[in-house]
């Protein structure tokens, strides 16, 4: 009976033994290869008993260690990552089975989004009387119970109002493959740190191109889903019309996994309510296909695939090289430049909120100055909103023959020539009057005892410091921006409602355009710019350009809509923005560059059409195959 009672305590040992040390069995093939490495690999190495998550959160660990002295991409590491690590561990070797479809996935997480366990600073030096928020998000909450492992939080443009990827706290990310270069922003340290491997996947948000923006310059998967399917709660805001949380993978079927995770209704961001009966059953991973492409009917929205200067050249030829493959691939593919500017001409006049909130045709220049001195001067606001009628509202002065037949309607283009949906974006964001309001909104949530608004954080002094600013990396941001924005008052500006009103006027021009070729998605590159030097100058685009900025176009923001970023190759040469050695003052085109520089093709489709979208991009992935690491973050590098 002794003998009996020892022999099963030793095999319950020898099981105990195999079971706790997935080190010798991976110390015998060597360390994991994190470089590249994808969720189903590190669980089926884990169903092997050939790595435990301690192993593997260690490795990343050691690659932020290594690498982020360079990168700048991580702003505070988890200090509790590796007791979550064993937990999952002995939970893993006691059950058998995973604790959930995030087992042991490091996550870093940008710094706007809560973490309890972790500082959320959104890449200032605010003094927060706590650094740590009393809850988390409600994304990193769902990414916790899914199994995740909370390994960073990444750096940003200082709450999120930029697009370099600069903070005070954090200094300035830096791109992966030209470290010379912006990684785009503001989730850029979320993009930089998936492309160099620094973490398996990442959280990112935007408010215009945050999230698309460094995907496209970092090579990855950037998912930014319809706003409303994914709660923002607990996530500092810029605007609670525009901003969105969304995905950063190497892989589609990675950002697949982390979307269907973080996807659902929220009770307390009331926005998410759409999202009910609207996420399929089955998981978004299901709708991968590698012929996805296959029967696709894609409209190519050739706005914004313009070479206006040798700069745009390389990448507008990159995005014409992926459209071919698309086709060959076995879709049709519909050019809807044109319609696009049709539609726009059609609705704009029946939106236009300078007309339907005053009651004059136009806006006299008195009452301006009263919602913002800016608005009554006529250099920074050209007199298409105020003077005399024949200045009206540009969407007033609209001439459209035949506007009763949609298939004739025609735009008089003598009057406006350079019309169209690069000009109807600009100035369509509505945060720079939402950002108080909701910016006081989520402090109030978070109950800090010394930073409770947007006054605050302008004009108390900086954490561990005696000076009066340096609150904000840019003294003329803080002052220009900031605090022209905390002045407002009310959101009955005409200006809000004219751009409220054009968000609506571009989803039903897209809706409607979808519709009329029976179309499953636009595509186009995210942007025609690569990466930027740090500090390099901004390009200047040319008038008929309309909205051209350099950090990509912001037509998944203004209207909700969902787009993913998929890698579509790489640039030979660049042109970048100099100071003109003739007059400084000026900025022109330099000299071309040798520099490969990742392109990012965009795929945007109808709200809530994620499942579609997954499905196209991953036919795209499976022919395409752009991604690769960045050679200067090499394993043993």
């Amino acid at each position: 009976m002794v003998l009996n009672a020892r022999c099963v305590l030793c095999r319950a040992l020898v099981v105990a033994a195999v079971l706790l040390s997935p080190c010798l069995a991976s110390a015998q093939g060597g360390p994991f290869p994190i470089e590249e490495t994808t969720i189903a690999d590190v669980h089926h190495a884990m169903q092997r008993r050939t790595l435990s998550c301690v192993q593997l959160v260690q490795q990343y660990l050691d690659r932020i260690e290594r690498h982020n002295k360079t990168l700048r991409a991580i702003l505070h590491v988890n200090v509790h990552a590796l007791n979550t690590a064993r937990r999952l561990d002995a939970a893993f070797t006691s059950s058998g089975k995973l604790s959930g479809p995030l087992h042991c996935v490091p996550v870093a997480v940008k710094d706007a989004i809560d973490t309890a366990e972790m500082p959320t600073t959104g890449g200032s030096t605010a003094p927060f009387a706590n650094l740590h928020p009393p809850k988390d998000s409600t994304v990193v909450a769902q990414l916790r119970a899914a199994g995740a492992i909370i390994l960073a939080k990444t750096n940003l443009d200082e709450f999120g109002r930029g697009s370099s990827g600069l903070s005070t706290l954090g200094g300035q990310v830096r791109n992966p493959y030209d470290i010379a270069r912006i990684p785009g922003g503001s989730s850029g340290g979320s993009g930089a740190a998936v492309a160099a491997n620094l973490t398996l996947v990442a959280l990112a948000e935007e408010t215009g191109v945050s999230i698309r923006n460094p995907a496209a310059n970092s090579n990855i998967v950037g998912i930014a889903p319809t706003q409303g399917l994914v709660s923002r709660e607990g996530v500092i805001p810029i605007s609670f019309t525009q901003d969105r949380v969304g995905a950063y993978a190497r892989t589609v079927k990675d950002a697949a996994l982390v979307l269907q995770v973080i996807a659902g209704y929220d009770p307390h961001d009331a926005v998410t309510a759409a999202s009910r009966g609207r996420i399929p059953s089955e998981g978004y991973g299901g709708f991968l296909n590698a012929k996805g492409l296959a029967g696709a009917r894609l409209g190519v929205v050739r706005q914004f695939m313009t070479a206006w200067t040798p700069a745009d050249k390389e990448s507008v030829e990159i995005a014409e090289r992926a459209i071919a493959d698309m086709k060959k691939a076995g879709a049709e593919v519909i050019d809807v430049s044109a319609d696009l500017d049709k539609t726009l001409a059609l609705l704009l006049p029946q939106l236009d909120p300078a007309y339907l909130s005053s009651p004059a045709p136009y806006l006299e220049r008195s009452y301006l100055a009263k919602l913002d001195p800016d608005y009554a001067d006529p250099a920074k606001y050209p007199g298409i909103y105020y003077g005399s009628h024949a200045e009206a509202p540009f969407a007033l002065a609209f001439t459209v023959r035949n506007s009763m037949d949609p298939d004739t309607a025609l735009l008089d283009r003598n009057r406006f020539p350079g019309f169209g949906i690069n000009m109807t974006l600009n100035d369509a964001r509505t945060n720079p009057f939402e950002f108080r309001y909701s910016f006081n909104r989520y402090l109030a949530r978070r109950g800090d005892a010394n930073i409770s608004t947007l006054d605050d954080v302008i004009n108390k002094p900086p954490r561990n410091s005696t000076v009066t600013s340096g609150v904000f990396f840019s003294e003329n941001f803080k002052n220009n921006t900031l605090i022209k924005e905390n002045a407002k008052t009310n959101l009955n500006d005409p200006f809000y409602l004219e751009r409220l009103l054009r968000r609506k006027a571009h989803q039903e021009v897209i809706l409607k355009v979808l519709a009329d070729h029976s179309l499953d998605a636009l595509v186009y590159p995210m942007k025609t710019i690569p990466a930027s030097p740090i500090g390099a100058r901004t390009s200047p685009a040319p008038a008929a350009a309309g909205y051209r900025p350099s950090s990509g176009n912001v037509l998944g923001s203004q209207t909700g809509f969902p787009s993913i970023i998929m890698p579509a190759g790489f640039t030979s040469v660049v042109y970048d923005w100099i100071a003109d050695p003739a007059n400084p003052a000026r900025t022109v085109l330099g000299n071309a560059v040798p520099a490969q520089v990742p392109v990012g093709m965009e795929f945007l489709g109808a709200p809530f059409s994620e499942p579609l979208l997954l499905r196209l991009v991953s036919g795209y992935e499976n022919i395409a195959r752009h991604r690769r690491p960045p050679e200067g973050f090499a394993e043993g590098r």
